[in-house]
């Protein structure tokens, strides 16, 4: 059973971005991770951004439907990679690079996942929260998530963010510690 807190963080998170339904939460998850990321090489149409987007969408929800039941770790890092792939087979040449790198999968899977449990869509907490530049940073890593591409760096990654989250649920860890931009 959820504590009280726990769903009081979850709904503050929830009002903070602006998130009430799927629709959002797609929409911001995508925002998010591609803000602060030089996703595109050179500059695509909107015609095949969109289409970009609408098939990371598509993927996101996909993968997710999985998390019905417990995902384990591995799985989950499978999960990740699946989505670097099928992104890049079908957008390599319009992408930086020509790879949608694991930075930006798993920011945009961990972000997509925690908004689905945040709404209460998923019973259980996603296996790990999306790292970003203040997570990493909170666990003494000064590298940029947007830039890595190998699923051993981002293994290496949560290892060091569980040691910060002492045994706490990395997804219950990083809502309580996470704090809006410009807050």
């Amino acid at each position: 059973m959820e504590s009280e807190a726990t769903t009081n963080k979850k709904q503050t998170f929830l009002d903070a971005v602006k998130v009430g339904d799927v629709s959002d939460a797609l929409r911001n998850t995508i925002k998010a991770s591609f803000a602060r990321n030089k996703i595109y090489s050179g500059k695509p149409s909107y015609i095949k951004r969109r289409e970009l987007h609408d098939a990371l969408k598509s993927e996101l929800q996909k993968i997710s439907a999985q998390h019905d039941r417990a995902i384990s770790e591995e799985q989950h890092c499978k999960n990740i990679l699946q989505l670097a792939e099928t992104i890049t087979k079908q957008f390599g040449p319009i992408i930086r690079e020509s790879r949608f790198n694991i930075g930006t999968a798993q920011k945009s899977l961990n972000l997509y996942l925690k908004f689905q449990w945040c709404l209460g869509r998923q019973k259980l907490p996603p296996p790990h929260c999306p790292i970003d530049s203040k997570i990493l940073k909170k666990s003494g890593i000064y590298e940029p998530w947007t830039k890595i591409d190998s699923i051993k760096t981002y293994k290496d990654w949560i290892e060091r963010v569980k040691v910060i989250a002492s045994q706490k649920p990395l997804a219950e860890w990083e809502l309580n510690t996470w704090k809006r931009v410009g807050t």
